[in-house]
């Protein structure tokens, strides 16, 4: 059973979203209840439109306030509301929602089970790029034979299931394959939800194994701790660990490990509160370190690496490994997503065991494709200063010549078809926002009298909606103003602006602007804002803000400087 909302008017009215719990819906009632009280009122025309909008409010709570009515409502949408209170009448709705329920349930149930088993999939190319460093450093040509180009020298592929036992449970099971002798690459594990597990110990060593990984981990998970255990079963390597969680950005955990990488691994990770920009933080320490001689002079092994935001898309990750007993190095790439299945990423590994390699990463949903190129087999200037410059040329190439345009056309498409789905309710709105405005109309030209005799506040333009270019973050353009206010994405309200004038101050709160007396949503689900343009003492002053950003007017830093165009 899908779920379709026609229109989202009941939804609009109470500005919330169908996916919004029972508490926001609650909330938001409340507070427009209060706004929109017809005893606040003193004028018989506008008390009318307060009263005709507190019964609209009262109604969309009545019906999203409770489950079974939400239900109905949002599989039948609109047509249900006059049928309704038959249903109620003839007392019908018990059955009705019975059965609604126990189909969502149904629905709610498969769908579960579908997600439980995740199906992941990875495949790797490797190249090999010294010969062009060779020639780079003996000042030949580049071009002077096949060799000159990046040479295949292994590929592999990984495939594996991640099944949900139950709501705490989890097991995962993984193969992966290559020509070469390696320690697997096998992807699935992902240091922000799986703590040092079986298949994360290639990040400590470089030793070969096998053609063929076979790995198998389960988890359980607890109130505050996750135990987890794992096998490669290829290889006889083992790891059973416990993860505390501290709170919803710190997790900790130690593990143990057995086989090629003996020892413990201790574990930090910690994210923004947003649950961004995550830094972790592993250290190792070898088997032998505990169990000899501390006159080896062991240390510590230490993996430290964070993420950070360089954009809503883009991110840049960078990681640093000191290893005492084998392979030290850095890496540093950027990560850029496409699209909600789709991301791109390029980075630059330098290692003291396996020289400078540059990874390119392709991912499509739970499929990823890995095509490491190995530079240089040693740390050299020219070898590093080769990969950064061709993953950056790479990485902004692809960013602002390919992915950039490509995604401006899919937003617009999008954007396209939101306003297709929503012109039947935005048409709705506005004949009743024009209502409106015809009985302010009169008030607001007794306050406009008011406010000129005294030099006080006039609202002289005043445009809600696609104020601001997307792109850009600046005002539009005169002629795109004018399109759009054609168009109806942007809609003139200097009267209503003027009429919440009193005594030439200006305040509206902290939410959309949308709710308010001869105000409408031109574009549903969009980025919106305000432009006012008005006259206080004899000075001419312009803002723009955010649909959910206060207004408060009049403020000096509006006003237009000596010399300055307005914008519109």
């Amino acid at each position: 059973m899908t779920t379709r909302v026609k229109s989202c008017d009941l939804y609009s009215v109470l500005i919330v979203e169908p996916n919004d719990s029972k508490e926001e819906i609650c909330h938001n009632y409340k507070r427009l209840a209060r706004y929109y009280h017809p005893d606040k009122h003193l004028d018989p025309d506008i008390k009318k439109l307060a009263q005709n909008r507190t019964a609209d409010i009262n109604m969309a709570y009545d019906v999203l306030s409770h489950e079974d009515t939400r239900v109905i409502y949002n599989h039948e949408g609109e047509d249900i509301l006059t049928r309704r209170w038959e249903i109620d009448v003839r007392h019908e709705s018990s059955e009705k929602v019975i059965e609604e329920f126990e189909r969502k349930k149904l629905f709610d149930k498969l769908q579960r089970r579908m997600e439980s088993l995740k199906q992941v999939g990875v495949f790797q190319t490797k190249l090999d790029a010294t010969n062009i460093i060779t020639n780079l450093l003996n000042n030949k040509s580049l071009w002077t034979s096949p060799a000159s180009f990046p040479q295949l020298s292994s590929f592999g592929i990984a495939q594996g299931s991640n099944i949900e036992i139950s709501p705490n449970t989890k097991l995962s099971l993984s193969v992966d394959m290559t020509n070469e002798k390696s320690n697997g690459f096998s992807p699935f594990v992902n240091v922000k939800d799986d703590f040092p597990s079986i298949r994360s110990l290639k990040k400590w060593t470089t030793k070969k194994n096998n053609n063929i990984n076979v790995y198998v981990e389960g988890s359980r998970t607890f109130k505050q701790f996750v135990a987890r255990a794992g096998a490669n079963l290829a290889t006889g390597d083992a790891c059973i660990g416990v993860t505390k969680i501290f709170d919803r950005q710190t997790k900790g955990s130690v593990s143990y490990a057995s086989g090629s990488v003996s020892g413990l691994i201790f574990s930090l990770y910690r994210v923004s509160d947003e649950g961004k920009s995550p830094l972790s933080i592993e250290m190792k320490i070898a088997q032998e370190l505990y169990t000899s001689s501390f006159l080896k002079k062991r240390l510590p092994s230490l993996l430290v690496s964070k993420e950070f935001e360089v954009d809503k898309t883009t991110t840049l990750n960078a990681s640093a490994k000191l290893n005492a007993t084998g392979d030290s190095g850095l890496s540093l790439g950027f990560f850029h997503k496409v699209s909600k299945l789709n991301d791109v990423g390029m980075s630059v590994n330098i290692s003291s065991e396996l020289g400078v390699i540059v990874s390119a990463d392709f991912k499509r949903g739970d499929f990823q494709i890995n095509l490491p190129i190995l530079f240089s087999p040693e740390i050299t200037p020219i070898g590093v200063a080769a990969a950064f410059f061709f993953s950056s040329v790479v990485m902004l190439s692809t960013k602002f010549l390919f992915f950039g345009p490509m995604k401006a056309k899919k937003q617009a498409r999008k954007i396209q078809a939101l306003r297709k789905m929503n012109r039947e309710a935005v048409l709705k709105a506005r004949k009743k926002s024009e209502e409106e405005i015809r009985a302010l109309t009169q008030t607001v030209v007794i306050k406009r009298e008011q406010e000129e005799g005294n030099n006080g506040l006039i609202i002289m333009k005043a445009y809600y909606g696609k104020v601001v270019d997307p792109q850009t973050g600046e005002a539009i353009s005169r002629e795109v103003l004018q399109q759009s206010l054609e168009e109806g994405i942007v809609v003139d309200v200097s009267i209503p602006l003027q009429y919440y004038v009193n005594e030439s101050k200006l305040l509206l709160e902290s939410h959309s602007k949308a709710v308010l007396f001869g105000f409408y949503d031109p574009a549903i689900k969009e980025q919106k804002e305000l432009f006012v343009q008005y006259l206080f003492g004899r000075s001419l002053h312009e803002v723009i803000i955010s649909d959910e950003e206060e207004l408060r007017l009049p403020l000096k830093s509006h006003t237009i400087k000596k010399g300055e165009r307005p914008l519109f």
